[in-house]
């Protein structure tokens, strides 16, 4: 039987993928082409039962022709894509959001 985990996804320049299960966790850099990003994922849902995976959400972002929030978008949407297609349900989640259970609150703007 497959030991059930979890995915966290940056989908940046320079992301990353997060694998959590019962035992640890694994942390694989983005792979550097979509291909590979789909070989990745098959082999941890050959391993793993991937129950959810959250890809960080930046939103609307800086105005359009900023190259690194175009890269970003496109990085999201190849995630998404290589994701529905090994079947792993996944939902866009805001800094702010998955933050709130990491990072401890300090006053000021840090």
């Amino acid at each position: 039987m497959k030991q059930t985990a979890y995915l966290g996804i940056d989908p940046g320049v320079t992301g990353a993928i997060a694998l959590i299960h019962g035992e640890g966790q694994r942390v694989e850099d983005w792979p550097g082409d979509e291909v590979a990003a789909s070989e990745l994922i098959r082999t941890l849902s050959r391993e793993y039962d991937i129950r959810r995976a959250a890809i960080e959400d930046l939103g609307a972002g800086p105005p359009k022709g900023k190259l690194g929030f175009v890269k970003l978008s496109e990085n999201k949407g190849i995630w998404r894509g290589i994701l529905a297609s090994h079947g792993v349900p996944f939902q866009l989640v805001r800094p702010q959001e998955w933050m709130k259970g990491i990072v401890p609150r300090k006053k000021g703007n840090d």
